[in-house]
């Protein structure tokens, strides 16, 4: 996804790219044309940028964009001392927001969208696999929002206590437990109602 070989086709970038693409930063300077935001404000930056022209982009689905990149992947990003953002994908961090919960505003907006997309509501049993930072993040938003039967999957031991204290009930590890007995053990025979795959692994 890094372009080393050839320039991003969009972007231009090319060769050593600094990473981030979930961060937070404080507004040093604005362009001539920006009016949302002024220098010192704090803001939590959306990561993925969008031409606001093409067909997808007219139709709101700003993440199918024809010309859409990443900070981070297909040109520099928030792990640099200096990152240039278009305004459009960023958010003013309310005053009552830590630096550090505002840096993972984007993976959080990640979790609330699956867990809508899912029908997830809080009653129903969900299973996660792959608690890495995406994984967690839907467990910790299910939590908060009331849910209770949050069972965590995972290869690796911790990440799954991570997935525990951040609300999962119940916690298996893939390669040691046996999963689907317990999950069917944890859900009283009837098993999940929502499952969330968020470990990119194709087993």
């Amino acid at each position: 996804m890094i372009p080393v070989d050839r320039p991003d086709p969009v972007t231009g970038h090319q060769g050593p790219t600094v990473l981030g693409h979930e961060f937070m930063g404080e507004v040093v300077a604005c362009g001539p044309d920006v009016e949302t935001f002024r220098v010192g404000q704090r803001v939590a930056c959306g990561a993925g940028v969008w031409c606001g022209l093409c067909s997808w982009c007219r139709l709101g689905r700003t993440n199918l964009c024809a010309r859409y990149y990443t900070l981070g992947l297909h040109t520099h990003g928030g792990l640099a001392e200096f990152v240039r953002v278009p305004a459009r994908t960023c958010h003013e961090v309310p005053e009552a927001c830590s630096d550090e919960a505002a840096a993972i505003a984007q993976p959080t907006a990640v979790a609330v969208h699956a867990l809508r997309r899912s029908g997830w509501m809080p009653g129903m049993r969900l299973v996660v696999i792959g608690t890495g930072g995406i994984g967690s993040v839907v467990i910790g938003v299910a939590r908060a929002w009331g849910g209770e039967a949050l069972l965590a999957v995972d290869v690796d031991a911790r990440r799954l206590e991570l997935a525990e204290r951040v609300g999962a009930s119940v916690r298996l590890q893939a390669g040691r437990d046996n999963v689907r007995g317990g999950v069917l053990k944890a859900t009283g025979g009837e098993g999940a109602d929502v499952v969330v795959d968020s470990s990119g692994g194709e087993g």
